[in-house]
């Protein structure tokens, strides 16, 4: 998480048109290849937040032209993009796909500038929805198991 002079240097020589900085979402310690994996070998979305910043001013200072775009703080990601894709202030960083087929079933050449998509408010980096869309359904399974737990304790006093 340190080294992002290092990631600068292999952006700088490929010139990618995205860059997805993306911690592990723990799911539980796994010892099958030998090197457990565990909370203390993920970074914390801080971390990932910080780390992308400073790689973007690290890019910026380089004369490359790239920014943060989205997020998607659940899952621990982070989207850098190549301001090719930030048009007439905003950000397109998604696929039209409904395009996308009517231009492949056209027979026409055209490229990927032709079928992008602008990037919900919803998933910019520092929006207030943190990327997590909300049309979709948030469960917190914490939240849930000390619901069941309450309804089972308020149901045992009842029956006592």
């Amino acid at each position: 998480m340190g080294d992002f002079k290092g990631y600068a240097d292999m952006v700088e020589s490929a010139l990618p048109s995205l860059i997805e900085i993306k911690g592990a979402t723990f799911c539980g310690s796994s010892s099958g290849n030998g090197n457990p994996l565990t909370m203390q070998n993920i970074p914390f979305y801080e971390e990932c937040q910080n780390f992308v910043r400073s790689l973007n001013d690290e890019l910026n200072s380089r004369g490359l032209e790239y920014g943060i775009a989205a997020e998607h703080a659940h899952s621990c990601c982070i989207l850098i993009a190549s301001k090719r894709y930030y048009i007439n202030d905003q950000w397109y960083t998604h696929i039209d796909y409904k395009k996308f087929f009517l231009l492949l079933e056209s027979g026409e050449k055209f490229t990927h500038m032709d079928y992008l998509a602008p990037t919900p408010e919803w998933a910019y980096w520092g929006s207030s929805e943190g990327g997590f869309n909300p049309e979709d359904v948030k469960y917190n399974r914490k939240e849930e198991k000390e619901k069941k737990r309450l309804a089972r304790e308020q149901s045992k006093q009842l029956e006592a």
